[in-house]
């Protein structure tokens, strides 16, 4: 479905549709190279955050799996070029597109939401 703010979830036939539920697969987003973070909030973040909740209210939910970029990894070139995730309690440079830092954010929301929510 839209993750935008359409009220996706409210309604009745999807609501019955949760009590099926037995796995998310979130991998939806606005992708643009150039937006702010504010213009790609709205379904970068609220989205996410709004798919969490429904999760949390399928009674057979047993959890989400959320497909980000690879724009919130940070990569450490060395002379053995390893590539190293960014730990969820770190913090974007200043330098990063609205892009990066909208799904950096949904990324800390799903990590809040994976160690917060009893399965």
């Amino acid at each position: 479905g839209d993750s935008g703010g359409g009220g996706g979830g409210s309604s009745a036939a999807a609501l019955l549709l949760l009590r099926s539920v037995v796995a998310v697969v979130h991998n939806g987003a606005a992708v643009h190279s150039t937006h702010q973070y504010a213009a790609l909030r709205e379904v970068n973040v609220d989205g996410t955050a709004r798919l969490l909740a429904l999760a949390t209210t399928a009674p057979h939910c047993r959890g989400v799996v959320h497909v980000s970029t690879a724009g919130v990894v940070v990569a450490d070139v060395t002379a053995t070029a390893t590539t190293k995730l960014v730990h969820p309690t770190a913090r974007l440079t200043a330098h990063a597109s609205g892009y990066a830092q909208s799904k950096w954010i949904a990324e800390q929301l799903v990590w809040r939401h994976a160690r917060t929510t009893p399965r």
